[in-house]
């Protein structure tokens, strides 16, 4: 498996589970953490864009 792939698999899989985290809507979150999540799936998300682009 080349680097590229690895990495592509690696971003596409934390990607999902941040994603995921932020559909869940369980009833004890706060708008601070929420806001985290989403600041980290958009670095995830800029990640893979610089990957793919590089490709």
């Amino acid at each position: 498996m080349t680097r590229g792939l690895r990495d592509r698999n690696r971003i596409e899989e934390s990607s999902r589970s941040v994603s995921a985290g932020l559909l869940e809507r369980p009833e004890n979150t706060n708008k601070a953490s929420k806001i985290d999540e989403a600041i980290e799936y958009q670095k995830q998300l800029q990640l893979q864009v610089q990957v793919c682009g590089s490709l």
